[in-house]
């Protein structure tokens, strides 16, 4: 029995029809009710978080932090490329102030702060709800 996800086992070869070539293309069976696979964004989002643990992130305590924002805001960043950088890059801003601060109130003066962000455009209804999701150093 084929496995989803894999695509030379769950695939077909479908032909197009509006080109002359007669030219085929691979499409995954698993997606081709809900035009994405489940297990295959299931897979990629174990491998990023393998690959952030294994290389990207030191072996010093995480927190997640999640930045939701307001249904304008959410809109804006939504279709604006540049708006979600600046929100982005402000959030991240107040969040390391906020570690920083703590590292001065606790004796330490110089310090840096670490964090991956990831964009989530979607919510778990598949509306669109652009918000954040950090993975932040726990200090400095």
């Amino acid at each position: 029995m084929p496995s989803a996800g894999v695509l030379d086992q769950t695939c077909f070869i479908a032909e197009r029809a509006a080109r002359p070539t007669g030219s085929s293309m691979r499409a995954s069976s698993a997606s081709m009710d809900r035009g994405f696979c489940p297990s295959c964004l299931g897979r990629r989002m174990c491998d990023t978080a393998a690959h952030l643990v294994d290389c990207v992130l030191p072996d010093v305590p995480v927190r997640q932090w999640v930045l939701s924002l307001p249904p304008r805001l959410r809109m804006l960043c939504a279709f604006r490329p540049e708006a979600q950088s600046l929100v982005l890059r402000a959030y991240l801003r107040a969040l390391f102030a906020y570690y920083r601060r703590r590292a001065r109130a606790a004796g330490w003066r110089a310090g840096r702060c670490g964090a991956v962000t990831v964009i989530q455009r979607f919510d778990s209804a598949c509306r669109l709800d652009v918000h954040f999701h950090s993975i932040v150093l726990d200090g400095v």
